[in-house]
């Protein structure tokens, strides 16, 4: 009996040191795997540091911007009020040169008729030779109109002259102003497009923080999870298997292996969809707008988790975007894409 109770004595000794060796095991593992889910909260605690100040210099840039936008308009209306008024005095300079040309020919018509009276009084001083009052009347008549004609065509150089001088400042004034109109049009057309890439920018880090903060609640979770399997495997052994979560039912939509007639849409028409996004859609076998136009809530779950965007689609409309470029019509975004306005859908 001694050795019977002896032998099963060391038996419950034994099987004490395995279940406590798997026992050890055990909490190893989920100690281990404590660790994994602490230095992965810490990693996306710290991207999501960086995001934010990201965001935040961001967000100062495009109120820098902004504000560049807003003088850059307020020197476009002054430019423009200047050059409406630069036009209205050249066509009072015009019109001025208009009369002054006039006026010469007048003057030109008066110092012909003076000429005709010079060669007539000529003429009458040969004929009248022996009268000399008359001769002396025609010679002071003739010195008369002689000085008459040097003023007026002089005054007419002067008109012509000054005409021309203000009519050359005007036309450069004009010119400056035009250079600054376009220019500063130029820059309005950069702004506009910097302000699209902002708008996108900021759709993007929109999504960015959206995915962070689920990534961050689903460790929170697994941190949850593994703190309470820790608990139950100190108090039982045989309940450490961790619950699954439940995750949402998605629908797999419709996917190609290749596209339609070997020929493919531009999905990059879509707003929101750049080049980066077309290439991963397509290596997911999407490559036509009528697939997209097509999908249900489910089936836009499926891709938004394939995308890791939670929600992007559904916030930039891809679905009814896609069923009106598959009808053949097209956006204002789609539009601005084929003009070559989009950078971030140029082609390098």
């Amino acid at each position: 009996i001694i050795e019977e109770l002896t032998t099963l004595t060391n038996n419950h000794k034994n099987e004490a040191q395995t279940a406590k060796a798997k026992l050890e095991e055990v909490l190893s593992a989920k100690k281990q795997a404590l660790n994994e889910i602490n230095s992965k909260l810490e990693k996306v605690t710290k991207e999501k540091l960086v995001n934010s100040n990201k965001l935040l210099e961001l967000q100062k840039t495009i109120n820098e911007k902004e504000s560049q936008l807003a003088q850059n308009k307020t020197q476009l209306a002054n430019l423009e009020k200047e050059l409406n008024s630069a036009k209205a005095k050249i066509e009072i300079l015009s019109k001025e040169a208009n009369e002054h040309k006039e006026g010469l020919n007048q003057a030109k018509f008066e110092a012909e008729n003076a000429y005709k009276q010079y060669h007539l009084a000529e003429q009458k001083l040969k004929e009248r030779a022996n009268d000399n009052a008359k001769i002396a009347l025609l010679n002071q008549e003739i010195e008369r109109l002689k000085a008459q004609l040097e003023e007026t065509k002089l005054q007419a150089q002067e008109r012509e002259n000054q005409a021309k001088f203000e009519i050359e400042n005007n036309y450069k004034h004009y010119s400056v102003i035009e250079q600054e109109l376009k220019t500063s049009k130029e820059k309005l057309a950069k702004y506009i497009q910097l302000e699209d890439e902002l708008t996108k920018t900021k759709a993007e880090l929109e999504a960015v923080k959206e995915v962070n903060q689920e990534r961050v609640k689903k460790l929170q979770k697994e941190l949850q999870d593994c703190a309470k399997e820790k608990l139950d495997t100190t108090t039982k052994a045989d309940n450490d298997t961790p619950k699954e979560p439940n995750l949402p039912v998605t629908t797999k939509p419709q996917l190609l292996s290749a596209p339609k007639d070997g020929k493919k849409d531009n999905l990059q028409l879509i707003k929101g969809v750049g080049k980066v996004l077309e290439k991963t859609l397509n290596e997911l076998g999407i490559y036509h707008f009528d697939q997209i136009a097509n999908w249900t809530q489910q089936e836009i779950d499926y891709v938004n988790e394939k995308l890791a965007f939670s929600g992007r689609i559904e916030r930039e409309e891809w679905v009814k975007q896609a069923k009106k470029l598959a009808s053949g019509e097209e956006t204002e975004f789609a539009k601005r894409v084929k003009k070559g306005e989009v950078p971030t859908s140029k082609s390098k």
